[in-house]
């Protein structure tokens, strides 16, 4: 190629000359990529409205899908987010998957059946679904007789770099009742995948490494100890279990937190209750997670702009330089809005978070924290 075809003229904003031509390099659609992915967010909303999602009945269930591989229309894609409702004394779809989901009870009582053990759960507990080399079968039982389960689920968007298999496999084992559609079992013999994942493993006795000597040791060690966490560790996190606390940013009950809780099967989670009764701290740190509103109604104010919002919404942070500063504020008279946030913490390790706070809450400064 002559040496006419191989310049690049370039803006101070990282644009390129894209004349007829000239063939875009790698780097071009690279630019390219981050004009349109800048564009995507600046027109996204930053609330995204429960009473604009429509409920779709899947296999599955029913279901309303917020944030998904295939959705554009989002200030960010850090995440998977779904509500699913389960009718009274009725059940979900069975379905095999690979774990890493956060799922917490709004309303209802009842049991996921895990990989065969039943796991009860009400309204307020947080229910996980554990990372397993083999995956997770797993299927929501709703025990009421009269009221709806209402359950939220959450997980990294890890569609594009580890495939929406993800080493386990996503199999629809059963359909959900409300399912009317003629339906058959994409793994009829889960079983026989059962005896192979079991004699794969049995071909060998692991190695036990008690006295690390080298790098590889200790990783490898490291590796068995978060296997058997996965295994043996908490699956349901009951409310009463978790204290509420007086932060500087407000009434918070942590349910997973990868720096203080280590008792759960997932470690790499934030998930936390906000009680607003009238207005949080205001701090400013990275965006790329979503606070899911439980009850109630109010307005935050991110970057300066009102974004008001009530229950059934996802509020969304935007990933941008220099994160985002926000405060929240309750408008629900003397009733307190809550509202239930999610975050995956190797994604805000990889935009360098960090957190800084700006104002205290203001029952905070009352409180003997």
């Amino acid at each position: 190629m002559s040496a006419k075809k191989n310049r690049r003229a370039a803006d101070p904003g990282g644009s390129v000359n894209m004349s007829s031509d000239i063939q875009p390099t790698v780097y071009d659609q690279l630019i390219a990529l981050r004009n349109r992915q800048r564009t995507l967010q600046a027109e996204s909303p930053f609330v995204i409205r429960g009473a604009d999602v429509p409920w779709e009945t899947n296999p599955q269930g029913i279901i309303k899908w917020y944030l998904h591989p295939a959705m554009e229309r989002s200030c960010h894609k850090a995440l998977i987010f779904s509500v699913q409702k389960i009718p009274p004394e009725s059940h979900s779809g069975k379905q095999h998957c690979q774990g890493g989901v956060v799922q917490y009870v709004v309303q209802g009582k009842g049991r996921t059946v895990m990989n065969e053990i039943s796991h009860p759960w009400e309204a307020g507990d947080v229910v996980q679904l554990p990372l397993l080399p083999e995956g997770v079968t797993f299927q929501h039982f709703n025990e009421d007789r009269s009221k709806e389960a209402v359950l939220t689920a959450c997980m990294p968007n890890l569609s594009e770099p580890l495939g929406i298999d993800r080493g386990a496999g996503l199999f629809q084992l059963e359909a959900a009742p409300e399912f009317k559609a003629a339906f058959r079992s994409e793994l009829p013999d889960l079983k026989t995948l059962q005896a192979k994942l079991s004699s794969d493993s049995g071909k060998a006795i692991p190695v036990k490494i008690d006295s690390p000597r080298s790098t590889y040791d200790h990783n490898y060690a490291r590796t068995q100890e978060i296997q058997q966490r996965s295994r043996t560790a908490k699956i349901v996190v009951r409310r009463d279990e978790r204290r509420e606390e007086m932060t500087r940013q407000g009434r918070l009950r942590y349910y997973l937190n990868r720096t203080v809780l280590h008792d759960t099967v997932l470690k790499d989670w934030n998930v936390f209750t906000h009680e607003l009764r009238t207005r949080s701290g205001k701090h400013r740190h990275q965006g790329g997670l979503a606070i899911y509103v439980v009850e109630g109604k109010g307005y935050t104010i991110v970057e300066g702009q009102r974004q008001d919002w009530e229950s059934g919404d996802l509020i969304l942070l935007p990933i941008q330089p220099g994160g985002v500063e926000h405060q929240h504020f309750n408008l629900n008279g003397e009733t307190p809005s809550r509202w239930m946030a999610y975050i995956y913490k190797p994604f805000h390790d990889e935009v360098a978070h960090g957190m800084e706070q700006r104002e205290e809450a203001p029952e905070f400064k009352g409180s003997d924290c």
